[in-house]
């Protein structure tokens, strides 16, 4: 076999895809335009949360098995990607979510600091499974966690709190563009009260049978495991109160067994006092409640949201109130966040036809004479690509094409001393100015995805 010396005596890579020079299934290397629309994306998120008071955190890559246990129930340890640590020997677990660590970090390094602790991060998650595909994934989230505001199920400062977050998630998702996205609203309350209701071995594959609302599947499983009749009509009935407000007046003529109806009552009305103030603050027609949603149980204990649009077909972000986690590691605070699928939010917003997170500012590349114009491009905020030696126009225009810049620059030596050209890449348009100045107010031109 042929030795290539340029990659130190390996074996040329094969044109047809090989294993060695991709990622790991599941994962995938993200390039640009893509990396820079979702670093826009995560910039403006972040700048939103700042707004309000969130200041940013950065966690470790991963954490110890045990610390991690102390704050997620054993079923969510199923997404968990483990490896031993090869300096202290212990099991370690690539983060999968933010928000137990920043529980860790909050009642390790914030207790003493008077609340609210408001803590907002972005950086990427590994998780081992997704939905049904079983496949590794990298996630990019970028999230907040309000830590020590809440009070009693349905009391004022609960729902405030509770909706006011919920509100935050939908004006960071506004301040990128995507304005309109339907609020998905329960309550982990409903569906872990019920779930008790089931004998534990077959509560694992009711959830999943949960997730697509497939009722005929709820129906087999509860009746093989000789669930009650009363508590196979009480699941189905909550089943089907998915849809816009009113479903609350469905839930509430549901008949719940005796053991468990308290619990039940008391997050139907939480979820009653958050609609409420949220159809005050002019919300009304974007809510969408789904009362028995039985996915990450894993902490959250009481409101739950999220943020729905065309695209994905998921969450584009989702969150709730997890009052119990911090108690596993020592203090007693309630708590309530949400996260950005920063991919999903990308889907979402092309769907609607918006340009999200670009540069408001061109790149282009520099040929000939034009590379001592650079710099001052660059002092106004412009990308700028010098192309070394002498190529000609064509070769800086096929090299900006394939490197997604806007426009090639170049002086032209048969026009007056200091006049610029360019050329738009995405129509070959041209267009001279006298001055890097006047370009620089020209920058528009640039940016305009025809002519």
């Amino acid at each position: 076999m042929s030795r290539d010396p340029v990659s130190g005596g390996a074996p040329p890579l094969s044109p047809v895809r090989d294993s060695l020079a991709s990622p790991p299934a599941g994962l995938r290397d993200v390039l640009y335009p893509e990396s820079a629309r979702i670093r826009g994306l995560c910039r403006r998120l972040m700048g939103c949360f700042s707004t309000h008071g969130y200041d940013p955190v950065m966690t470790p890559l991963y954490e110890t098995e045990h610390a991690l246990r102390r704050g997620v129930l054993r079923r969510g340890e199923s997404e968990w990607i483990r490896f031993v640590d090869p300096d202290s020997g212990e099991v370690s677990v690539l983060r999968r979510d933010m928000t137990p660590q920043v529980a860790r970090m909050a009642a390790s390094r914030f207790r003493n600091r008077p609340v609210p602790w408001k803590i907002s991060y972005e950086g990427q998650v590994s998780r081992r499974m997704r939905g049904r595909s079983k496949r590794p994934r990298q996630v990019t989230q970028v999230g907040v966690e309000c830590i020590g505001l809440g009070g009693a199920l349905g009391s004022d400062p609960a729902v405030q709190t509770d909706s006011d977050t919920a509100v935050l998630m939908a004006e960071a998702a506004a301040a990128v563009g995507l304005g309109q996205a339907q609020i998905e609203l329960g309550h982990a309350g409903v569906a872990r009260a019920l779930l008790s209701l089931v004998p534990v071995e077959v509560r694992g594959g009711l959830r999943q049978a949960l997730v697509p609302k497939d009722q005929a599947q709820v129906k087999r499983i509860l009746q093989g495991a000789q669930v009650p009749q009363e508590v196979v009509d009480c699941i189905c009935g909550f089943m089907d109160a998915y849809g816009d407000p009113s479903v609350l007046g469905q839930a509430r003529k549901i008949s719940v067994p005796g053991p468990v109806s308290n619990a039940v009552a008391g997050a139907l009305n939480h979820v009653q006092g958050v609609t409420a103030r949220l159809e005050r603050l002019g919300m009304g027609d974007r809510l969408h409640l789904d009362l028995l949603e039985p996915r990450d149980l894993t902490y959250y204990s009481g409101l739950r949201f999220g943020l729905l649009s065309p695209g994905p077909g998921e969450l584009v972000a989702s969150g709730g109130r997890y009052d119990g986690l911090l108690h596993s590691y020592g203090v007693e605070q309630p708590a309530i966040g949400f996260a950005f699928d920063v991919g999903h939010l990308l889907w979402a917003l092309e769907c609607d036809g918006a340009s999200p997170g670009m540069d408001v500012l061109p790149r282009v590349v520099c040929a000939g004479p034009s590379g001592q114009h650079a710099q001052a491009l660059r002092e106004q905020g412009w990308s700028v690509n010098v192309l070394p030696g002498s190529p000609t126009l064509g070769d800086a225009l096929a090299y900006a094409r394939q490197w997604n810049y806007q426009g090639v620059v170049w002086s032209d030596p048969d026009t007056a001393a200091g006049e610029l050209a360019a050329v738009r890449v995405v129509d070959s348009r041209e267009a001279r100015w006298g001055t890097v100045e006047a370009m620089v107010k020209s920058a528009g031109w640039f940016l305009k995805r025809n002519s």
